[in-house]
């Protein structure tokens, strides 16, 4: 559920949203920088196997956005078990996506 305030053009706001995510211009990213979980659902069919993201596949997604140049907008959204349990990676990576934005 989202608030806006009185007043608000909804439709606006929903056509802006729309073009903003589907341009050519914008790049979202869903990134698992761990499968590791601390919350061990009793459903869950993960093994845990994997530690945290190499860094060699932190290199190509930086590389990956680098060579990007009409992008415009970047978002990135984290994924996984407990994406904080590789804060390490997370800060490092959005250290050097800030660099590349700049």
């Amino acid at each position: 559920m989202i608030i806006v305030s009185e007043g608000t053009n909804e439709d606006w706001l929903a056509h802006n949203e729309y073009v903003d995510r589907y341009s050519a211009s914008s790049l979202h990213l869903v990134i698992m920088p761990t499968e590791q979980c601390n919350f061990r659902c009793t459903y869950c069919y993960e093994s845990f196997a994997r530690g945290e993201m190499a860094p060699s596949l932190q290199d190509a997604i930086v590389k990956h956005v680098t060579q990007r140049q009409h992008v415009r907008k970047l978002e990135v959204s984290w994924f996984g078990g407990e994406p904080l349990l590789a804060s390490r990676v997370m800060l490092s990576l959005m250290s050097k996506l800030g660099a590349v934005c700049r």
